[in-house]
């Protein structure tokens, strides 16, 4: 879609973040005289040219927007291959930038306005700046396949089982010494200066290490990622970070949030940098991580994927005998985040032996970790069966056990439920608790104020119909209690109904033959200090609402098939957005997430769901 940008947008903005995405997914199309081949990070290419009477070919590799590495690792970018070799500096930016534009298959219309005259030289320092990173990757990269680089590649083939031809096409490299490096952006044309003000070349520990880049969403280098492999203990070496650079969200984006990876709709998190590379060696494309095995999800990750139009995230990380659990600890800062994905997590036991999400594929295959991961639990069910664990006395719930751990979940309640989690909560965390404890919600103020009465026993209605059924006559009846009763049943069967009948509450329409839904009882609040309202029943016209970044993605991809018409795009966007809303697979809420699968790049271009 070409959507007009404000006229005071940086040209190096539209630059990174318009014109080089959409690049990156028509290079086939954009570049023809080059042979892609689509791979999990990106693309490889050959390109054949005549030399007088010979012809040389070239194998090249593009894992990120900017541009492309060849064998030697030289770095060009596609404004300078576009230019073909012409020094643009002195050319207005957005003027050199505009073969690109139409490559890209983006309107010229939409090309921002300069907003100050001085833009222009901070536009091309900052080509400058990101071509002098790029070229630094690029010969490291080349290193690695080099016999210097040997034995990292004998490393990385022992302790992840990933091939060197696997390993070619990832984006990793190695450091050789600061001064074959210096050398070599010294012969590209970089002044000394430039090359200590990149700090590539500053730290002599960074040599003989691996070196893997950091890159944010947009795929511009943000640190790098060093890591010791002399010893041959990758999984475990130490890391060093480029200085001056900063990790400023997980690592692993610009691969996941492409179009067609699948990380928009379920992010997996992982332990580590090169449990993600493993991944992308193995075709997974929606795979990340924040750092290392030690770290925790921060409130600013969670906030950072939510800004990013996530959708689901699920915590596939190793957490154990650690006193402060990572997993527990990483779902608190969702609690604190003011806004974030919806949040799974695997348990220790579901890694069984392994130590590791990648260790766990190494053990057991990919196909036993899709299923493995089809069995995650919301992150507020993981919380109520932690707060259960801890509470529950060896035997039966003792009265104080009961009062102690309903405290606990009021408390948890009072502290993190907002409108956009109050679903979440009477979805996940209360039936968890009361389907352990045995008490129903008409018990909760009696427990709590010291007054004990026996859980009424429990009816699990196998049939929903039945269920619904029987709830329609309760209120035929003016059964209160009863209606009441039969809400806990289905609160309970709620987390645990099979996805084919997952769409039964929506049916109901009980609470419409009265015309009006009818008052169950007055809310918690009243009694015990928190906003959780006992009637629960799911209204029935509830569905999920498409997001901006839905439609605009539907819509380029109505555009794309029909051909890129132009002047069509309001066409579009109120086609896709009224496909959207008529689409019932877009109904929310959903009792299970087995339909969110890791997303595998195909060895040729068709990308899809495995």
């Amino acid at each position: 879609m070409n959507t007009q940008l404000n006229s005071h947008a940086s040209p190096y903005k539209f630059y990174e973040q318009r014109v080089l995405p959409a690049l990156f997914e028509r290079l086939s199309q954009a570049f023809p005289e080059f042979t892609w081949t689509r791979t999990a990070c990106g693309w490889t290419a050959v390109q054949v040219h005549e030399n007088g009477s010979t012809f040389i070919s070239r194998s090249i590799i593009c894992h990120q927007n900017w541009g492309f590495v060849d064998q030697n690792g030289i770095a060009t970018s596609w404004l300078e291959y576009a230019s073909r070799g012409h020094d643009s500096g002195g050319v207005d930016f957005l003027n050199a930038v505009r073969p690109l534009v139409q490559l890209a298959g983006i309107q010229e219309s939409a090309i921002p306005l300069y907003p100050s005259p001085s833009d222009h030289e901070k536009t091309w320092t900052r080509e400058r700046q990101r071509r002098l990173q790029e070229c630094f990757l690029g010969f490291c990269q080349a290193s690695l396949n080099r016999d210097v680089g040997r034995d990292a590649r004998e490393s990385m083939r022992r302790h992840f089982e990933i091939t060197d031809h696997a390993l070619g096409q990832l984006p990793v490299g190695y450091f050789t010494t600061a001064k074959e490096i210096g050398n070599h952006l010294t012969v590209l044309g970089f002044s000394r200066e430039e090359i200590v003000h990149s700090h590539v070349v500053c730290d002599p520990r960074l040599e003989r290490r691996l070196i893997v880049p950091w890159r944010d969403r947009w795929g511009r280098l943000t640190t790098i990622v060093a890591i010791d492999v002399v010893q041959g203990q990758t999984d475990l070496g130490q890391r060093l970070y480029l200085h001056g650079g900063k990790k400023t969200e997980a690592y692993g984006l610009d691969v996941a949030l492409r179009p067609g990876s699948g990380g928009h709709e379920h992010l997996v998190l992982v332990d580590d940098v090169l449990d993600c590379l493993y991944f992308q060696s193995l075709g997974v494309c929606n795979v990340a991580t924040t750092g290392t095995r030690d770290a925790n999800v921060t409130r600013q990750h969670w906030e950072r994927l939510a800004d990013y139009d996530i959708r689901a995230v699920t915590l596939a990380v190793a957490d154990r005998g650690s006193p402060m659990p990572r997993i527990r600890d990483s779902l608190n800062e969702v609690n604190q985040a003011e806004r974030a994905p919806q949040v799974f997590a695997l348990g220790s036991h579901d890694f069984r032996e392994a130590n590791n999400a990648s260790e766990y594929v190494r053990l057991y295959g990919l196909d036993q970790f899709r299923r493995t991961l089809k069995n995650r639990i919301h992150a507020y069910r993981y919380i109520a069966l932690e707060m259960i664990g801890q509470n529950k006395p060896n035997g039966a719930w003792t009265d104080e056990a009961l009062r102690q751990i309903l405290c606990a979940a009021v408390e948890f309640d009072r502290a993190n439920r907002r409108s956009q989690k109050t679903l979440e909560l009477e979805r996940f965390f209360w039936p968890t608790i009361l389907d352990s404890t045995g008490v129903q919600w008409d018990h909760l103020p009696h427990l709590l104020s010291g007054r004990v009465q026996p859980p009424a026993p429990y009816t699990r209605w196998n049939d929903p119909n039945q269920l619904l059924q029987e709830m329609e006559r309760a209120l035929r009846r003016n059964d209160m209690a009863h209606f009441k009763s039969l809400v806990l049943s289905a609160a309970r069967c709620f987390s645990s109904l099979d996805p084919d009948r997952a769409s039964w509450h929506r049916e109901y329409r009980g609470s419409e033959q009265n015309g009006k839904i009818p008052d169950v009882s007055p809310p918690l609040a009243d009694t015990m200090g928190t906003i959780f309202d006992l009637s629960i029943v799911p209204h029935p016209e509830f569905r999920y609402a498409p997001t901006a970044a839905d439609i605009r993605e539907l819509a380029y991809s109505l555009w794309e098939r029909r051909g890129r018409p132009e002047g069509s795009d309001e066409q579009f966007w109120h086609e896709a957005e009224r496909t959207l809303w008529n689409d019932r697979s877009s109904f929310f809420p959903q009792t299970t997430c087995a339909d969110d699968e890791l997303v595998v790049c195909l060895p040729d271009n068709d990308r899809g769901f495995i």
